[in-house]
């Protein structure tokens, strides 16, 4: 698969960060538009790209305005790294959700193949089967984390959907799962049988509260992760209703950067991916920090 198979970025997005220092992130970072065409990867060590599959998503009518965040992490200043970033567009949806999924394993592989981080913006949480077929691809044992509410086993008979996609990869065969762990589940929201399966199976799960009390708990856990993927309904929602259409109780937005941070600063992480996201103005802000 080329990666040129990639819609450009909307120019409209850089409009703001024209107007702003050359330092901000939106005159270093390596896009694709139409004027520009596809950027050189030599040297990049991490790639976004947008996707808006959610047919087999939970809520499947959702969908996120990806050029909202972009407006928002293009204004910011960059940290102190030696990496060079690059925003590659998003990706089209194919004919059907399975189609998507290839398209998406095949686009992570061949990034990974160059040694570049592919970090996946958009769509529902069960192309997290399309970031485990990279490393299925390779014949490589692969460590997950989840960043979730819930552990997202199969409800009924239903494999693969946003609230479900754990037990396909689960009982895909032969298996290159070696360990999964699920960060900030909430104990209302899983019955005792899931419960059982994690134990039965040596998962690892930290309950919401944990995690709230003392989020670097979590850094060891994604310091052996090769594949980071959040569910961003594991957020708090604000009590006016403005933040997020999520939980009254949850991940607030201090830990969720001090979460990606920890996957951040991995030196085995190789994929990421940002699932379920609230489509509202205060979110935009939040998530270009998040990926900050």
């Amino acid at each position: 698969m080329s990666l040129n198979f990639f819609n450009p970025i909307d120019e409209t997005v850089f409009g703001v960060s024209v107007l702003l220092p050359k330092q901000v992130l939106g005159k270093k970072i390596k896009a694709h538009t139409k004027s520009q065409g596809f950027p050189d990867l030599k040297n990049v060590s991490i790639a976004i790209f947008g996707v808006n599959e959610n047919r087999n998503g939970f809520f499947a009518s959702t969908s996120y305005e990806i050029n909202e965040f972009r407006r928002n992490l293009y204004q910011l200043y960059p940290g102190n790294w030696a990496i060079e970033i690059a925003d590659l567009g998003d990706l089209p949806n194919g004919e059907t959700p399975e189609d998507s999924y290839f398209a998406i394993k095949e686009a992570c592989f061949e990034l990974q193949q160059m040694n570049i981080i592919p970090i996946i913006i958009g769509g529902t949480q069960d192309l997290t089967i399309a970031a485990y077929q990279v490393f299925q691809q390779n014949k490589k044992l692969v460590n997950m984390v989840s960043i979730d509410s819930r552990f997202d086993f199969s409800q009924d008979e239903e494999l693969i959907s946003g609230k479900s996609y754990m037990s396909k990869i689960i009982m895909d065969s032969p298996s290159y799962l070696m360990n999964y762990s699920n960060i900030g589940y909430q104990s209302y929201l899983i019955a005792q049988e899931e419960l059982d399966l994690m134990e039965k199976l040596f998962f690892d799960s930290i309950r919401l509260g944990t995690v709230l009390d003392n989020s670097q708990i979590t850094e060891p856990i994604f310091r052996e992760a090769d594949i980071a993927s959040f569910d961003m309904k594991c957020l708090r929602s604000s009590a006016d209703g403005t933040y997020l259409n999520g939980s009254p109780n949850g991940i607030d937005s201090r830990t969720i950067c001090a979460l990606a941070r920890y996957a951040g600063i991995s030196d085995k992480l190789s994929l990421a991916g940002f699932f379920d996201l609230p489509n509202n103005t205060l979110f935009h802000k939040l998530f270009a920090q998040i990926i900050w």
